[in-house]
């Protein structure tokens, strides 16, 4: 089950229809995945072994953010490496000596914002900002939604700009680090 609810976007688009409750989910597990697809796992998660290719650089780039530590870190032969020698930075990885980084690694970390197991424990505010407005468009864009059958003008993206600056901050970045 998604962060966001149908209830939570029938709230947030002022939808009273109860035959609409399939769209309304479909719409709110669209906008779950494409916030973690942006801003990584919203929920705890481990990262194991992710495999990171390496071409001596002095930092890497992680596909999540590091939120909750590094678990391990070996070169991609096998040969484990110390963690408390390296240091991460949100999805920046580096020697704490600041030396290349000189082979492939693959890297075990921990990730997320919250821990939804956790009873009562709720996504961060700014998620649920960012996938209500992605879930908002997303059933705009459906004919079913729009007031003459037909998408409205500009409905061609999925992702309001007003949700690109409410998780601006937790945006992951997709390139390398050079």
């Amino acid at each position: 089950m998604g962060w966001i609810t149908s209830e939570d976007l029938r709230g947030f688009v002022k939808n009273l229809q109860a035959g609409d409750e399939q769209w309304l989910q479909l719409a709110c597990d669209v906008a779950v995945e494409k916030v973690e697809e942006l801003c990584g796992p919203i929920a705890w998660a481990d990262i194991t072994e992710e495999y990171v290719q390496v071409e001596r650089s002095p930092e890497v780039c992680l596909s999540s953010r590091v939120t909750r530590g590094l678990v391990g870190i070996t070169t991609y032969d096998g040969l484990a490496l110390t963690v408390t020698d390296w240091r991460a930075d949100g999805q920046v990885l580096q020697r704490r000596d600041h030396a290349l980084i000189a082979t492939d690694l693959l890297v075990s970390y921990r990730t997320g914002y919250y821990d939804d197991t956790a009873e009562g424990a709720a996504p961060p505010s700014w998620a649920k900002a960012m996938a209500l407005p992605i879930a908002q468009q997303y059933l705009t864009a459906m004919r079913r939604f729009s007031a003459t059958g037909q998408p409205p003008t500009g409905a061609a993206f999925l992702v309001p700009y007003a949700a690109l600056e409410v998780g601006h901050d937790y945006l992951l970045w997709k390139g390398g680090v050079a």
